[in-house]
């Protein structure tokens, strides 16, 4: 959980910097800037990196098979993690309220419990950490979607404003997932 917080800070901050942001055209992100596409997949690739070494996938399941399923499905978060904050980003640049709020709290929730089934045999402890480990992806990027949405160049939000909808929207239902797979079921 600290390596979470420590990257959802650390990249938000980098994140509320003044970037160039993506175009929204007749409803979809047009013309993503190549510095924003290049800082999000460092975020990403730092995330997984993260990921990685709090979970150690190759220890945490018994099967190689489940570790290899989480690999796949955190990448997957990641990916669409980056497609969340690119919205997020095209939002603020057209200065338009932020929108799909219910899809953005699947982004978080629904790679925590996938990887709480993967473990399912491996015990709770194996559950949990799958699970925490998705957050390490999911959390710190939501926050780089927030941090952009933010951005001098984006919409002009307090940093209290940009906290609560990460920890609301974001850590609130990661939250809720970590604890649906950590429940005994007998």
């Amino acid at each position: 959980m600290a390596t979470t917080a420590a990257l959802a800070v650390v990249l938000a901050m980098l994140a509320g910097q003044r970037w160039q942001l993506p175009l929204r055209t007749a409803g979809s992100v047009s013309h993503v800037p190549q510095s924003l596409v290049c800082f999000l997949l460092v975020c990403a690739g730092a995330c997984l990196w993260a990921a990685g070494k709090a979970t150690r996938p190759a220890e945490t399941f018994r099967s190689p098979t489940a570790a290899q399923l989480w690999w796949v499905l955190t990448a997957g978060a990641a990916v669409v993690s980056i497609t969340a904050a690119l919205s997020l980003a095209a939002d603020a640049g057209a200065h338009l309220q932020p929108t799909v709020l219910l899809a953005r709290w699947l982004v978080p929730f629904v790679p925590a419990v996938l990887a709480g089934v993967l473990a399912r045999r491996d015990g709770r402890g194996a559950r949990i950490r799958a699970a925490l480990g998705t957050g390490a992806v999911t959390l710190p990027l939501f926050a780089v979607g927030w941090a952009l949405y933010a951005s001098p160049a984006g919409v002009a939000l307090a940093t209290a404003d940009v906290v609560s909808m990460v920890l609301l929207a974001g850590a609130a239902p990661f939250a809720l997932a970590v604890a649906f797979v950590a429940a005994e079921r007998r």
